[in-house]
């Protein structure tokens, strides 16, 4: 699944979790705390590093279970065993202490079993073992090698396999592999080092498609065009969905939350506002980027903007809507590009070309500005948005800012309302916000093309009737 930042896909992850109820349905675990990868690259992740972190943890599951039910150990054969305490020795053996908690905590189906086990051996990881491997009769003295599984797909591959079968062994019809938040580690962030980072898992089919085994990844949506163009997307074999809220979606949420918590006295955002031709539900729900929980913030950043001004005000000024609305952008654009919001803001325009930022903006070498574009459109809120004709030569690559938060950080000595009235504009094809100073521009999200003399500004889309 592919959404936005705060457009639900953690509460869609926790639904599954919830609706794993332990034995007769699927064991779950959760991937959403990563190792430092190899090398602390993120491209250093390969298949190996992900699947021994599932691996590890599927283990402990099968150990807690079966601490739980001693019974169910006789449900192993001799095969089992031995290979049990191989991968015992090897994915538990170098635990620390944190990462053995994390791990523990990852098995979502076993819940206060888990805990209770994390009580009961609550030990040195080295005498965790010796001391599980005791009780439940797993001390077959098998060579080193044994417990080592080769760094190869094929063997780590095998491990995962095998452990599936050994859950469904007891009691479970399969098991489930959800992962998220893999855009929130230190080492990830970006759309290309996010998508570096989990690539080697989400696009190896033989995994995927292991038997007794179901991965489901909870993703960035501005990696979706990395795996795209990666090649190596199967569509027709992997599903793919994506979570879109569209803004009446949003409004209708907005809505439902004011008059939930009034207890139905309001149902606008708007009812908190003194008059105003400004339409701040819209407002809000606009430049949310697709995400209930950016909406709930700039919400809540209009507020206290208003409660700062005036901690007595009884109704909202629309110079708090605006304010709030800058807090709300500088945030983002601080949290999206902390390193480059200053080189933007130095731009001073929505679209360039290169041959502008060299000449005109930083006096600096053809091959720099390729690299400091690069940098940008890595970040996800700079992309190329058109061409434009050069004289007889090849057409130039036009580039603009694609995220309407940054826009308004980088235009900082504009006021917000004539950044939303002469650079956004609402396309009438998919209802984004366009963002151009031209006179002609294309959607970035759909392509569709448009004209200033006919395009609706944003401001004009935020008034009210």
């Amino acid at each position: 699944m592919f959404a936005p930042r705060g457009g639900g896909k953690t509460a869609q992850r926790r639904m599954i979790e919830d609706q794993s109820g332990g034995l007769g349905t699927f064991m779950c675990v959760t991937l959403d705390a990563f190792d430092q990868p190899p090398g602390g690259r993120p491209a250093g992740a390969d298949l190996y590093y992900h699947l021994a972190q599932v691996c590890r943890a599927l283990v402990l599951a099968v150990l807690i279970e079966m601490d739980s039910r001693p019974q169910a150990v006789a449900l192993l054969d001799t095969a089992d065993r031995k290979l049990l305490e191989a991968q015992i020795d090897h994915f538990l053996g170098r635990l620390s202490a944190a990462d053995y908690e994390t791990a523990l905590r990852s098995v979502k189906t076993l819940g206060t079993k888990a805990q209770d086990f994390l009580k009961k051996y609550a030990l040195p990881i080295g005498l965790l073992i010796e001391a599980v491997k005791a009780k439940y009769g797993l001390n077959f003295n098998l060579p080193q090698s044994a417990s080592a599984p080769e760094r190869q797909d094929a063997s780590i591959r095998f491990h995962l396999n095998r452990l599936a079968e050994i859950l469904v062994k007891l009691g479970y019809e399969s098991t489930y592999v959800l992962v998220d938040k893999v855009d929130e580690a230190a080492f990830t962030g970006t759309p290309v080092r996010t998508y570096s980072f989990i690539s080697a898992l989400l696009t190896d089919l033989p995994t995927l498609e292991l038997p007794n085994l179901a991965f489901k990844f909870f993703l960035w949506d501005a990696i979706a065009g990395a795996y795209d163009e990666s090649g190596l997307a199967r569509r027709d074999r992997i599903p793919i969905y994506t979570l879109n809220w569209s803004p009446s979606e949003l409004s209708a949420m907005l809505q439902r939350r004011l008059a939930v918590y009034s207890g139905g006295r309001v149902n606008s955002f708007n009812d908190f506002l003194e008059p105003s031709a400004i339409d701040a539900h819209q407002i809000i729900v606009r430049l949310s980027a697709g995400s209930p929980r950016n909406m709930i913030r700039l919400s809540n950043r209009i507020v206290s903007e208003a409660l700062r001004v005036d901690p007595g005000v009884g109704q909202i000024p629309e110079s708090a809507v605006w304010a709030g609305l800058s807090v709300y952008a500088n945030e983002i654009a601080h949290e999206l590009i902390p390193k480059y919001l200053q080189e933007l803001k130095r731009v001073d325009k929505v679209t360039f070309t290169a041959k502008h930022l060299g000449s005109e903006v930083f006096r600096i070498s053809e091959n720099a500005v390729r690299r400091k574009l690069q940098l940008w459109t890595d970040s996800g809120v700079v992309a190329k948005v058109d061409e434009i004709p050069n004289d007889g030569n090849r057409p130039l690559h036009l580039y603009g800012v694609v995220d309407p938060r940054v826009c308004l950080a980088m235009l900082q000595s504009e006021e917000p309302a004539i950044v939303l009235g002469n650079y956004m504009f609402v396309c009438r094809a998919c209802q984004s916000v366009c963002i151009s100073d031209r006179a002609d521009f294309r959607c970035h999200a759909c392509d569709a093309t448009h004209h200033l003399s006919d395009a609706t500004t944003l401001l004009e889309a935020c008034r009210r009737g």
